[in-house]
């Protein structure tokens, strides 16, 4: 088969000892330097210069929906001010869903995204109002 590392005293192909499964070694053939493959979507910059790039799936636009429920978890999880950029991420992707801009299959996570978004606006917003509130109170007996 290859004379790379022909067998010792056996018939047969050999076998690299490495491999789990016991399959023959193949040989490999090089026949030169190799070239990278041309990208096949064209990646074009902000000033153009052809087509622009298309994003997976043949749709026009990536899908906002992936950053929309990061925001919109990390605003329930540590920090409110991210809730409403959530909130608008995932509308704007279900609007541009809704317009056949972006992959349907993201309708879920923009919706997940909207919701969570929202909940932690309206969190957000009666955590300020208390405090505001409280706040003033505490001012008021002090004085």
């Amino acid at each position: 088969m290859s004379d790379l590392n022909p067998p010792t005293g056996g018939s047969g192909p050999v076998v690299d000892p490495d491999d789990t499964w016991g399959r023959p070694l193949t040989p490999t053939v090089h026949t030169g330097p190799q070239r990278a493959a041309e990208p096949a979507i064209e990646i074009v910059g902000p000033g153009g210069g052809g087509e622009p790039s298309a994003a997976p799936g043949g749709y026009s636009r990536r899908s906002l929906a992936t950053p929309a429920v990061a925001c919109s978890i990390a605003a329930l999880v540590c920090c409110g001010l991210t809730g409403p950029i959530g909130m608008v991420l995932g509308a704007l992707d279900m609007r541009a869903i809704d317009a056949g801009v972006t992959d349907p299959s993201q309708r879920g996570r923009a919706r997940t995204a909207f919701i969570l978004g929202a909940v932690a606006t309206i969190l957000l917003a009666v955590v300020v109002g208390l405090s505001l509130v409280l706040g003033s109170m505490s001012m008021m007996r002090a004085s």
